[in-house]
Parts: C-alpha cells; sequence; structure tokens
C-alpha cells in the first residue's frame, strides 16, 4: 500500500461472456486530488469505476480503502463506505426540486415520519455554500441546464459524506460556459476530496487533472502527471 493513498485497487479482473473487461489492473490515489481515467471507448474505464462504485463484482483483486481491505457488496455499500459515483445518464426526478432530490428516501423528518423541509433546506444551504455552487433548492430539476443538473448530483454525492466522488465524462454535450462551470467545480472539489474523472477530452484533463490513468484493451498502460 503506497503512503497516505485514500484508495487502492490490487490486481482487478473482470470478465463478461467473451470479453476479458478488466485484465490485472492495478492503481492507487492520493487525497484531495483529481485522477484522469482516459482511453478509448470500451477500453476498460467503465467497468473499472462500477466495480469500485458496487455495480461490478470483480472476479479477482483486492480494494483498499485508507489501507483497509473492503468487500463492496453493492451501490448502496459503496455510498456508506463514502464512495459516489456520478453517471453520465444523470438519475433524478424532472419535476421535483433540487432539495427534494438531494434527500429522496432519506429525508430529514420529525416524529411520525413527517418531512423535515425545515432542516432539508438549512442542509441544502449548508452544502451549496461551502462549495460556491449556485443552485436554488426549491427550482425543479427540469429548469436546469445540464450543468446544473450535473450539479446537483455532486452535492447528492457530498451530501452523504462522500469522500471519493467518480465522475463519467460529465462534460459532454456541454456548451463551453458550462464546461467552465464543471470544471471550476471539479478542481473545487479535488482539494477536499478524491474525484476520479472518466474523460476523452485532454485539455480537460491538462487543465483540471493532477494524476492520469489510462487504460487500453481492460489493462492500465500508462499514469502519470498530464504533463509527462
Amino acid at each position: 500500500m503506497e503512503k497516505d493513498s485514500v484508495l487502492e485497487m490490487r490486481h482487478i479482473y473482470k470478465t463478461f461472456p467473451g470479453v476479458k473487461a478488466l485484465d490485472d489492473v492495478t492503481f492507487c490515489v492520493k487525497p484531495g486530488s483529481v485522477h484522469a481515467l482516459c482511453g478509448e471507448n470500451g477500453a476498460g474505464k467503465s467497468t473499472l469505476m462500477k466495480v469500485l462504485a458496487g455495480i461490478y463484482k470483480q472476479e479477482a483483486g483486492d480494494i483498499l480503502l485508507e489501507g483497509k481491505k473492503v468487500q463492496i457488496t453493492d451501490a448502496l455499500d459503496a455510498m456508506e463506505k463514502g464512495i459516489a459515483m456520478i453517471h453520465q445518464e444523470l438519475n433524478y426526478y424532472p419535476d421535483m426540486t433540487v432539495e427534494a432530490n438531494l434527500y429522496i428516501a432519506r429525508e430529514n423528518t420529525y416524529f411520525a415520519g413527517i418531512v423535515n423541509r425545515k432542516e432539508n433546506l438549512r442542509q441544502v444551504h449548508s452544502i451549496l455554500s461551502e462549495y460556491g455552487i449556485e443552485l436554488n433548492p426549491n427550482a425543479r430539476m427540469r429548469e436546469l441546464t445540464i450543468a446544473k443538473q450535473q450539479m446537483v448530483e455532486i452535492a447528492k454525492a457530498l451530501s452523504t459524506n462522500a469522500k471519493i466522488i467518480i465522475l463519467d465524462e460529465p462534460t459532454v454535450g456541454l456548451d463551453p460556459a458550462q464546461m467552465i462551470e464543471i470544471r471550476s467545480l471539479i478542481r473545487d472539489l479535488g482539494k477536499t476530496h478524491t474525484v476520479i474523472l472518466s474523460s476523452h477530452i485532454l485539455s480537460e484533463v491538462q487543465t483540471v487533472c493532477d494524476r492520469v490513468l489510462i487504460i487500453a484493451h481492460g489493462r492500465l498502460v500508462a499514469q502519470g502527471t498530464p504533463e509527462e
């Protein structure tokens, strides 16, 4: 285990019928940093991150969090261990508010299960303020730009006290102004959290990320700084 690593994945293997999706992948990441995960479509990036997020189970290999070996059984277990994955296809309720989407199925409640909206809103304002996210908690999701919808998903991850945040192609389909918004937030997150960013955009990798991991044909083939 490399000193001070928050995450290490060791000798990870994953196969699907007729396909070796991950072939002996080993890497580690440090806290308070942004790591790019690069490679062609089908290289194994999403599979690797879905193993970390508890969506897939590896056939072999170990996952260590802060030096301790863990078993991640499913997505809920990953969340409880401080890992959140934000998918390219966002998962939200378009006719509900930002606040409601942030706390769906885990609302603060009074006695007898009555939703405590005042406490929900207090916590939402606290999270948004801490990370400089400009959102109206009472806005409906369908009224927001794609970038703002991404920010809601990121805020949701922060509200679960996630330590590791996985972002799958977060700027695909955004206009330049929205890209700037998301990249600025990612840079800020990287100061306090570990961010793993799957991206095909090399200019994004060079301006946002501290380290780069490159996967090809299910294998980790290179890693280093963006400059390298």
